[in-house]
C-alpha cells in the first residue's frame, strides 16, 4: 500500500512538473504562428499605417507623380504631397478643365487652349490654338498637344511638341490616321502614338516612336487585329488587340505573344522593366455592373495569373508586385501568384477607388479621402 501511495503521488508530482511545459509549448507555438502571420503574410495590419487620411475631400479626377498628387477643384489648381498635406493652391482660369503631369511639369487645358506650370506652382507658359486640343501629354523636358483640325467630312490630327519654355520643336502630321493613344515616356521623352488607318482595304494599327524632334525612331504595324492598348516600358512595347497580347523590341521585332481573346486591358503598372497588365472579360466594367469576382494578370514576361476575389470588386489597382480588390469593407490584396496576403479592413464602405499610377491610389469614403499606397 505504502508503495501504491508512493508511486501515485509521484505520478502527480509528474504531472504538476509536465503541466506548465506544455503550457510554454504551446505559447511558444502560438507565438511562432502569430511572428509568421505578421511578417511573412502581414495579415495584421494597423488600418492607421496603411490609409492616410488627405486634409479634404479629393475630387474624382486626380493625377499623381513620383512625389505629388495634383487636382482642380473650382478654378484652382491643388498639389498635395503622398501623405495629404496640402503644399501649395493656385488659382486657374476656370476654362481650363483637364489636367496632365510628369514629375517635371504640370498643364492644365481645354479644347483652345493650355497653360504649364513648374512644381513652384509658376507659370511656364500658355497656348491658344486654333484646332481643337484632344490630349496633352508631359514628358521630363518636353510637352506633347495632340490636335485635331476637321475638314468637312475628314480631320486631321498633329502632334505639337514644346520644350519647358514654350519653344516648339517640332510637330508630327498624322493625316488620314485615327489616333488611338499617345504620350511621352522615360527620361528620354520618348514619344509613343498608337493610330488606326482605314483607307486601305484592310485597316492597319501603327504604334511608331519619335524623338522630340519629330525623327521617327520606330515603327510597328498590325492588321492581324485591332488594337486598343499599348505599354511603353524601358526595354519593351507592348501592343493589346482584340486576339492577342504582343511584346516587342523598340526595334519592331516581335519577342511574345499571349492569347487574349475575349479579354480587354482594365489596369496596368510600369516601373521601369517590370510590367503588370490586368485584364476583365470584355464588356464586364466592374463600376457599371455587379463587380468582379475575377481578374487576370500578365507581367513583363506574360507569366498569367488568374484571382478570384472572396466578394465582387468594383474596383481594382496594382503596383509592380501587388494586386488590389476593393470589396464594399475590406481591400484584398494579393502577389503576382494569385495568393491573398492581406486583407485592410474599413470602418464605412468605400465609394470609389482610383490608382494614381505612381504606386498610390485614392480610396473615397462618404465623407472622407484616403491615400493607400500600393506597396
Amino acid at each position: 500500500m505504502q508503495y501504491r501511495k508512493y508511486s501515485i503521488e509521484r505520478t502527480a508530482v509528474k504531472r504538476r512538473r509536465v503541466f506548465p511545459l506544455i503550457i510554454i509549448a504551446v505559447c511558444a507555438v502560438v507565438t511562432v504562428v502569430f511572428l509568421y502571420m505578421f511578417f511573412a503574410t502581414n495579415i495584421f495590419v494597423d488600418r492607421s499605417s496603411t490609409l492616410l487620411k488627405a486634409s479634404e475631400v479629393l475630387p474624382e479626377e486626380c493625377v499623381g507623380t513620383q512625389n505629388n498628387i495634383l487636382y482642380l477643384t473650382d478654378g484652382k489648381l491643388t498639389c498635395i504631397d503622398l501623405e495629404g498635406n496640402v503644399k501649395w493652391s493656385t488659382a486657374s482660369d476656370a476654362k481650363y478643365d483637364r489636367l496632365q503631369a510628369s514629375d517635371s511639369v504640370i498643364s492644365l487645358y481645354c479644347d483652345t487652349g493650355a497653360v504649364f506650370f513648374d512644381y513652384d506652382a509658376t507659370p511656364l507658359f500658355i497656348l491658344d490654338m486654333e484646332s481643337q486640343i484632344t490630349g496633352v501629354s508631359c514628358g521630363k523636358d518636353v510637352v506633347g498637344v495632340m490636335v485635331t483640325q476637321k475638314e468637312e467630312a475628314d480631320s486631321s490630327s498633329f502632334f505639337h511638341i514644346y520644350d519647358h519654355t514654350g519653344k516648339e520643336l517640332s510637330t508630327i502630321d498624322f493625316t488620314s490616321k485615327h489616333i488611338l493613344k499617345s504620350g511621352i515616356y522615360g527620361d528620354s521623352d520618348i514619344i509613343y502614338v498608337l493610330s488606326l488607318d482605314t483607307t486601305g482595304v484592310v485597316p492597319m494599327c501603327y504604334i511608331t516612336t519619335y524623338k522630340s524632334d519629330g525623327t521617327i525612331t520606330g515603327s510597328i504595324s498590325v492588321n492581324t487585329q485591332l488594337l486598343d492598348n499599348v505599354i511603353i516600358s524601358d526595354t519593351q512595347i507592348f501592343a493589346s488587340g482584340t486576339n492577342s497580347l504582343t511584346s516587342y523590341s523598340y526595334f519592331g521585332e516581335q519577342q511574345r505573344e499571349a492569347l487574349i481573346y475575349g479579354w480587354e486591358p482594365y489596369d496596368s503598372y510600369v516601373s521601369g522593366s517590370d510590367v503588370m497588365m490586368m485584364y476583365t472579360a470584355r464588356g464586364t466594367e466592374p463600376e457599371n455592373t455587379e463587380g468582379l469576382f475575377s481578374i487576370k494578370v500578365l507581367d513583363e514576361s506574360f507569366n498569367e495569373t488568374m484571382i478570384y476575389f472572396p466578394e465582387a470588386a468594383n474596383y481594382i489597382c496594382c503596383s509592380e508586385s501587388r494586386i488590389y480588390a476593393f470589396g464594399e469593407m475590406n481591400i484584398y490584396v494579393y502577389n503576382i501568384q494569385g495568393e491573398q496576403i492581406n486583407t485592410i479592413e474599413l470602418t464605412s464602405p468605400i465609394v470609389k477607388a482610383k490608382s494614381l499610377g505612381n504606386g498610390y491610389a485614392i480610396v473615397e469614403e462618404s465623407t472622407a479621402s484616403y491615400i493607400l499606397k500600393l506597396s
